[in-house]
Formats: structure tokens, C-alpha cells, sequence
């Protein structure tokens, strides 16, 4: 009985060891692989394309051989417990037997998903390259299929009555097998791991959305408004004389100089074909499913507005409301600030604010 417990010590042992180096470094890996690609890359036409699905697969296999290591360990912990009823001691026993067999069981699953994936993607990449191998793969597969079919009802008809044995034998196996593979499992955790990868990806595509405001002081005094990665804003304002209360000026969007930039980066040098055509490229983007780097791509707007038509005197206040309209959500921004005029002298309250929204 020691050299049982000793035995199932040291097993649990190695597999802390390995818990604790390999499989880390693979989640490690395939962590930051599955949440780099999701954050900083999508495609024009649809949100995912081939590395996306790789790093899907990668990442819920490990998450899968993890959870039932994971699992092995838990219920190998229960059976170092003291436990005075000899059932339950039995129980935490099988089911931590269990448990380390169904590593292995989810080990050879996840080797087998790999391998069909990677051959598939193999497949149609030579084909994409050799089209006119499609063909011959067709018919070696045709020829195949029918050697096999009919290699299957002669042995059907030469052993029948032992056949149907041995297939009763077959069928209860695979069942076995069947109830051991973790297919549900592994396809919840590959629907989740989607989920929250596109989840991270619309982040990423909308995020980092700010708003600055600047008030630049030079040969003219100048307000400017800065928005990144916001569609649509609208801006009112006045400029209040503090030396003759009660005098104004108003002004909104329509006053300012609207200067719009955007910059896409794309992932496929074909895109070009070693000329700068833009019409072509402007085409191009809307026939064919080009990468777009998320976290090099960006879209700003700057408002400018010379503020010396309004400034009257040597004291003023400056009020600014900026309205952001994002989806169905709109928010509302204040700046104020004091601006007095000295001579060359200008001294300037609040001159600069940024906003996340």
C-alpha cells in the first residue's frame, strides 16, 4: 500500500512538474498568439481568415490537454486525503485513474484535430497553387473509395457470420472510445474562444477613441480639436469679453477648418503589383479580402479656428461644449478657459485637455 501511494506521489509529482514548465509556456504562447492576431489584425471582408483559425486551434487545444491535467490533479489531491469510508477513498481512487487516462485520451484527440486541420489547410493550398492537382486528387480518391468498398463486401461475403462478430466487437469499442473523446467539451471551448476573440478584435477596432483640445499660442491665438477614430462631432462655442460683461461671440462646427486623415494599413503586397494606382487600389479593396493591421490603421479629424476675430480686449474666457455621437450613445465634453492678452505677453488658463471616450 506505500509503494502504491509512493507511486501515485511521484506521478502527481511529474505532473505539477510539467503543469508547471511545458504546458505554461504553450498557454503562454498560444495565448499571445490568439490575442496579438484577434487585436491587431482583421480582414476587409470578413473579421477572421486562416491564422485566425490557427491560433483558435492552437489555443483551445492547450486550454483542453490543461483542463485535464488540471482535472487529474484535483482528484489525485482528493486521494492524499484521509478519508474514513474505504468507498470513498475507492471512488477519489478510479476517478483519479480515470482522470490521468483521459490525458492521454485528450492528447490523442487534439493530435488527431491538428493533423486533419493542418492537411486540410496543406490541401487546399497546393491546390490554390496547382489547380489541376484538384483533379487527380478526385480521382485517386474516387479510385480509392471504390477499391476499398470493394475490398470490404468480399470480406463481407467470404466471413459473414464471423464479420458480424467482429463488428459487434468494433462497434462497442468505438462507443467506448466515442464516450471518451471530449468533442462537446472542445467545441464549447472553441465557440468561446471565438466569441471573445471577435469580441477583442471590435475593441481593438474601436478602441483607443480620444479627443484633444489646444489652444496654440503663436502669431495668432488658434483652438484646436483633435478626434481619433470618431465618426461624427459637433462643436458649439462662445468667447466671453471679461472686460465688457455681458459681450460675446458665438461660434460652432461650421466655423472651423476641417482637415480629415485616415491611414490603413494593409497586409498583402500584391495589392499594389509595384505601381501606385489608386483607382485600382480603391478596387481592389472591394473585389478581394485584404489584411488590415488594426494597430497601425487610424482615422482623425482636426478642427481648427483662429480665435483673433474673437477675442476682444485683454481678458477673456473661452467656453467650448463638444458633442461625440458614437453609435447610439452620445457624450458631451466642457472646456473652458481664461486667456488674457498682455502686450506680447499671453497667459493661457487650460491650454491643453485630452478625453478617452
Amino acid at each position: 500500500m506505500r509503494s502504491l501511494d509512493k507511486d501515485r506521489t511521484t506521478r502527481l509529482a511529474i505532473m505539477i512538474t510539467l503543469i508547471g514548465g511545458a504546458f505554461f509556456l504553450c498557454f503562454r504562447f498560444s495565448f499571445y498568439s490568439w490575442f496579438k492576431i484577434f487585436y491587431s489584425t482583421t480582414y476587409t471582408k470578413t473579421i477572421m481568415h486562416v491564422e485566425h483559425y490557427i491560433a483558435i486551434l492552437v489555443f483551445t487545444v492547450t486550454l483542453l490537454v490543461a483542463a485535464a491535467c488540471l482535472r487529474y490533479i484535483y482528484f489525485e489531491l482528493k486521494t492524499l486525503q484521509y478519508l474514513r469510508d474505504n468507498d470513498a477513498q475507492k471512488d477519489a481512487i478510479e476517478k483519479a485513474d480515470s482522470s490521468f487516462t483521459d490525458i492521454f485520451s485528450y492528447l490523442k484527440f487534439c493530435s488527431g484535430v491538428l493533423i486533419i486541420f493542418f492537411s486540410i489547410l496543406s490541401i487546399i493550398e497546393i491546390i490554390r497553387e496547382r489547380p489541376i492537382l484538384l483533379l487527380w486528387i478526385l480521382i485517386g480518391g474516387i479510385a480509392l473509395l471504390t477499391f476499398l468498398v470493394l475490398g470490404w463486401l468480399l470480406f463481407v461475403k467470404r466471413k459473414k457470420q464471423g464479420n458480424i462478430s467482429i463488428l459487434k466487437r468494433h462497434t462497442d469499442s468505438a462507443k467506448r472510445s466515442k464516450e471518451k473523446l471530449p468533442i462537446g467539451f472542445f467545441l464549447y471551448i472553441v465557440s468561446l474562444v471565438i466569441f471573445i476573440g471577435i469580441t477583442i478584435s471590435l475593441v481593438a477596432l474601436n478602441g483607443d477613441k480620444e479627443i484633444e483640445v489646444k489652444i496654440i499660442k503663436g502669431e495668432n491665438i488658434t483652438l484646436q480639436v483633435v478626434s481619433n477614430k470618431i465618426g461624427k462631432l459637433e462643436l458649439e462655442g462662445s468667447i466671453e469679453n471679461r472686460d465688457t460683461y455681458g459681450q460675446s461671440s458665438d461660434f460652432n462646427s461650421s466655423d472651423f477648418e476641417i482637415i480629415k486623415s485616415e491611414v490603413h494599413v494593409f497586409g498583402k503586397k500584391e495589392l499594389l503589383n509595384n505601381e501606385l494606382d489608386i483607382d485600382k487600389i480603391a478596387e481592389e479593396l472591394q473585389k478581394r479580402n485584404y489584411r488590415f493591421d488594426l494597430d497601425q490603421s487610424n482615422q482623425s479629424t482636426l478642427f481648427n479656428l483662429d480665435l483673433n476675430d474673437f477675442l476682444k480686449g485683454s481678458r477673456n474666457t473661452i467656453k467650448l461644449v463638444i458633442k461625440v455621437k458614437e453609435n447610439e450613445e452620445t457624450n458631451f465634453i466642457y472646456f473652458e478657459s481664461d486667456i488674457s492678452i498682455r502686450g506680447k505677453d499671453i497667459l493661457i488658463s487650460e491650454d491643453n485637455l485630452k478625453v478617452s471616450i
